[in-house]
């Protein structure tokens, strides 16, 4: 970051590092145990991450292409499909460097087809959203089973 004094860096470094053990850190980054991310991604550009299902969710919703550096379990699949669906670029963490995650970065800053993506992704997850497909699949599995307790009954 200290190389893109037009950007500003918001890093949650969590529980396990202290903000304040961490040194050299670029006058435009600010490391913080925790923040507000769903403040923050409104404001955002580009959005860094292990691929968490809840972030990269909350990236789609609010319009922010990913750089996805997948950690264990699950991101490695959410890594793949944000890559796979052109929302964001993906590389394992232990290749990436200062030069490589600056490069991912560029890309992103100058593909516009990304941004757009990103948003066609987001009209469908609000369009999702707003036919509460979850809440139906329940309701008609709980009227099925209402049904079959009912069936039951009648035959005894």
């Amino acid at each position: 970051m200290g190389s893109r004094e037009d950007w500003q860096l918001v890093m949650v470094v969590g529980p396990h590092i202290s903000a304040d053990a961490l040194h050299s850190v670029p006058a435009n980054a600010v490391l913080v145990d925790e923040a507000p991310q769903s403040q923050l991604l409104k404001r955002a550009s580009l959005a860094i991450t292990h691929g968490g299902l809840n972030t990269v969710k909350d990236c789609i919703l609010l319009g922010v292409p990913m750089l996805v550096f997948p950690i264990w379990g699950d991101q490695f699949g959410t890594a793949l499909r944000v890559a796979f669906h052109g929302l964001g670029l993906t590389t394992e963490l232990r290749s990436a460097t200062a030069e490589s995650i600056s490069s991912m970065i560029t890309t992103v800053e100058h593909d516009s087809g990304l941004k757009s993506r990103v948003e066609a992704m987001r009209k469908v997850f609000l369009q999702r959203e707003n036919e509460n497909q979850a809440a139906k699949i329940i309701e008609d599995r709980l009227a099925e089973s209402l049904k079959v307790r009912s069936a039951g009954s009648r035959l005894r």
